[in-house]
């Protein structure tokens, strides 16, 4: 569930944050670095997260991340 609600809660800001019009307020630079760039760290670790999840309950070990 940690895994699904960081990809929940990270996109739901960056949607709510275009939806507001608050990327007119900074220039495109500090829109990708800010919004995009840092905030996509996250959504991949969740999705990393998912996927080890999935495999760990469909396989019953962490051979997925090598070991």
């Amino acid at each position: 569930m940690l895994f699904w609600q960081w990809i929940y809660a990270t996109s739901l800001y960056c949607v709510s944050f275009f939806v507001a019009g608050r990327q007119t307020r900074i220039s495109r630079l500090e829109t990708f670095t800010f919004i995009i760039a840092i905030n996509s760290f996250w959504v991949l670790c969740g999705l990393l997260g998912l996927y080890v999840s999935v495999r760990l309950i469909m396989d019953g070990n962490y051979s997925v991340l090598g070991s």
